[in-house]
């Protein structure tokens, strides 16, 4: 018993570590994805703060742009993956977000 809490300590460590390195969003080692939720107006606000125009963001999402324009308008919300994946970018900054675009850019080159 004593040795699976040094392992538990040992695990919640290392993900402690990797959330300061930014490899690990906080909301996808919280184990309770039940708390993040999608509002069209805190998805154009994120859009806004990374300084992304709704074609970078589809590529970041794997997403349409129409699906992106449809999601900011509330004619339609993203199934739950695609929830995760809008938190996980909460995480990043306007570099990061560049950076990853140019890296599916390449990709897709």
């Amino acid at each position: 018993m004593s040795e699976l809490s040094k392992q538990l300590q040992q695990l919640q460590r290392e993900i402690k570590k990797l959330q300061r390195a930014g490899t690990v969003p906080a909301a996808a080692s919280a184990g309770d994805e039940s708390k993040v939720r999608f509002t069209a107006k805190g998805f154009v606000s994120l859009r806004s703060k990374l300084g992304l125009s709704a074609r970078e963001m589809a590529l970041l999402l794997d997403v349409s742009l129409q699906t992106i324009y449809n999601w900011e308008a509330q004619k339609s919300a993203p199934r739950a993956e695609q929830v995760k994946a809008i938190a996980q970018l909460r995480g990043i900054g306007k570099k990061q977000a560049k950076a990853r675009i140019a890296e599916i850019e390449a990709a897709q080159a």
